[in-house]
């Protein structure tokens, strides 16, 4: 049997949740959410965590379920997904999967499959910089932390080797090492219905401009102050990805408020065009526009084309 899960995915910003919310509460779903940030405590304001009060209107999975130090990653997580969606089902619900995080969305839908990541320029610039002040040797022992095998076969000042295969651990939270162990599904696990949201490209950026000026109003510097607090390493986990990390930056006096707020932006835009690359190699993906549409427009489309398919009735 294969279990009905809906998924609406897309770039961050575009409204996925807003939306899926709204198709929970009308349809009877539960919210499982694709974000590999969101699995962190603590992490509330620069993830866009569902407040306390949405995940009351919904009962959401996979939130806080990981300290900022554990290593969470796609194969943990499509197993969770896995153990999951047959409880919501029993509950005679709809499996909602929401989130950005591909890697973590193609996990859980296909079993697991290990394509080869693509470049993380910003993760890659981040790891440079390491480099430049703490040598060639720090990178090497942060991989021989994650992925001993690669460590023992790469020499120590192979900088381009090391940061390649900390990137391909990073992106899918498995050891380069450990690829040719890792073969693709070609069956899908479930009764997926695949949703990917997207805007015109000029009201996606304006509203990842506008949400990050929201998100640093509402207290993300704050938020990232109390995490260095408690000893968080700023170098790998939650406290190195996009958004901490350049706020990380600012409390250390690397740049000012200002330069902060537009490089979080133009990262932010870049991450959503990776997103947006990504999703357009899931070949049963179902292309939605987003632009100009509320939240209450998407949500009734969507509802109209579940009438009567399988991923509703469970069928």
């Amino acid at each position: 049997m294969k279990y009905p899960l809906l998924a609406i995915v897309g770039p961050t910003a575009s409204g996925k949740s807003d939306v899926a919310l709204h198709i929970a509460q009308k349809l009877g779903g539960e919210i499982i959410s694709g974000d590999s940030m969101q699995v962190y405590r603590y992490f509330d304001i620069g993830t866009a965590k569902p407040s306390k009060e949405e995940q009351l209107l919904v009962r959401h999975h996979l939130i806080d379920i990981a300290e900022p130090d554990e290593i969470y990653n796609a194969a943990q997580f499509a197993a969770d997904v896995s153990r999951i969606v047959p409880e919501i089902v029993g509950r005679s619900h709809i499996p909602i999967l929401v989130g950005g995080t591909g890697l973590y969305i193609r996990a859980a839908v296909t079993g697991f499959l290990f394509p080869s990541p693509g470049r993380d320029e910003h993760y890659r610039y981040e790891l440079e910089q390491e480099a430049e002040m703490y040598g060639n040797k720090h990178l090497w022992e942060k991989l021989q932390e994650v992925d001993p095998v690669s460590a023992a076969r790469i020499h120590v000042n192979d900088r381009v080797r090391i940061i390649r295969a900390l990137e391909v651990y990073h992106q899918s939270g498995f050891p380069v090492s450990q690829q040719a162990k890792c073969l693709q599904s070609s069956e899908e696990r479930y009764n997926c219905l695949m949703l990917c949201l997207d805007r015109d490209r000029s009201e996606l950026y304006e509203r990842i401009n506008l949400r990050t000026e929201k998100m640093l109003a509402a207290g993300w510097i704050a938020e990232t102050q109390y995490l260095l607090a408690k000893g968080y390493n700023t170098h790998k986990g939650p406290l190195s990805a996009l958004g901490y990390a350049e706020i990380v930056h600012y409390l250390y006096g690397r740049a000012t408020l200002a330069e902060t707020v537009e490089i979080i932006k133009r990262n932010t835009r870049r991450f959503a065009k990776r997103q947006l690359t990504w999703f357009r190699r899931e070949e049963n993906a179902v292309w939605l526009d987003h632009t100009g549409k509320s939240t209450t427009e998407m949500s009734g489309q969507i509802s109209a084309m579940l009438e009567g398919r399988s991923i509703c009735n469970g069928e």
